[in-house]
């Protein structure tokens, strides 16, 4: 597979409860910490050696229940992407996400490996939308606070 050029700028980030002391990752070991099977977000909770505290039952299909297992106490947090972590905190005053993101991730449309048209013509009007601030509106609209480019600012 072959990728566009990065379209938007994400990261991991830890969603806990607004009344949680969990700060840092290392407040996390020997905690509950929701990671789904074969996300970037087990993958970093392995390095950092949560593994022994991940409860990963959950299919990806059920992810829109898993800001509610935090809220719910069923577990202590829930790592994931921050811009889909803070739109639910950002609605819920029991939740909160962490202001820091643990990492950098690009993103960008996959196309067939070797579809070197239709990759340029996803580029161009990836390139045209930038320039002309229809994903700025597109973000601002939907309350996204991660920009595009290689490094994000925080909210």
């Amino acid at each position: 597979v072959s990728f566009s050029t990065p379209y938007f700028t994400d990261g991991l980030s830890v969603m806990v409860r607004s009344d949680s002391k969990l700060r840092d990752v290392s407040d996390l070991k020997g905690k509950k910490l929701l990671a789904f099977i074969n996300s970037t977000g087990f993958d970093y909770a392995r390095k950092q050696e949560l593994t022994t505290a991940i409860v990963t039952e959950i299919p990806l299909r059920y992810l829109d229940d898993a800001w509610r297992m935090v809220e719910d106490r069923v577990v202590d947090a829930f790592i994931n992407d921050a811009s889909y972590l803070n739109s639910f905190s950002r609605k819920n005053k029991l939740l909160r996400t962490w202001k820091t993101r643990l990492t950098d991730e690009s993103w960008g449309i996959a196309v067939r490996k070797g579809n070197v048209g239709l990759l340029k013509k996803i580029d161009a009007g990836l390139e045209k939308l930038t320039t002309g601030g229809e994903v700025e509106k597109i973000f601002e609209k939907h309350g996204v606070p991660w920009r595009l480019g290689a490094k994000a600012h925080e909210d």
